[in-house]
């Protein structure tokens, strides 16, 4: 319906936004709240989890494969989803939060600090998705999940120090021996 009509849905926000700027930007930021819960209302509900939607009308159940593999998945989502503990197992922000954590801990060290560019991806796609999405599925997000997992083994650079080597494989010392080669040169008297 929206890409069918997408100037009159443009529109439509665009007399909505200059009339009552809260609501565009309370709807902009629920949309793309991937990283943390929207607000709901006590009488209403933004999502559904798996447990709890109701059985159809057309006498179709659910058959697993496994019960066993059901009823630990089941367990998992209903020890999940109540409201008081939804701020941690946010679905949604799990690889978010992960990726962040990742680029946080590259940027702490001088010599992994070239490896946060990937992150700007990252910082688009959630930038893009908060101002463009009409709403709140996954084939929205699918850039920021896939660039949110493909971050984590960025990690292992840091820990077996592999940034630091592949400074030193690409032609000379780590950026902290050069630097403070440079200095000694400049430091030393001159010869002559």
């Amino acid at each position: 319906m929206i890409d069918a009509r997408a100037g009159e849905f443009r529109r439509l926000v665009g007399r909505v936004f200059l009339r009552d700027p809260d609501s565009i930007i309370a709807h902009r930021a629920c949309a793309a709240s991937y990283l943390f819960v929207p607000a709901q209302p006590r009488d209403a509900y933004f999502h559904r989890p798996p447990f709890g939607i109701p059985a159809n009308e057309l006498g179709l159940t659910r058959q697993p494969i496994s019960w066993k593999a059901y009823e630990f998945t089941r367990a998992i989502y209903v020890w999940a989803e109540p409201n008081e503990r939804l701020w941690l197992t946010w679905r949604p922000a799990l690889p978010l939060i992960a990726a962040l954590a990742v680029y946080l801990a590259l940027a702490r060290r001088r010599d992994t600090r070239r490896l946060l560019v990937p992150g700007a991806l990252l910082l688009f796609l959630v930038v893009n998705v908060a101002v463009t999405t009409p709403a709140q599925e996954f084939r929205f997000a699918f850039g920021i999940y896939l660039v949110s997992w493909l971050s984590l083994p960025l990690l292992a650079m840091i820990r077996d120090g592999s940034a630091t080597r592949a400074g030193a494989d690409q032609g000379g010392a780590p950026s902290r021996d050069r630097r403070r080669s440079r200095r000694a040169a400049r430091s030393a008297p001159p010869s002559g």
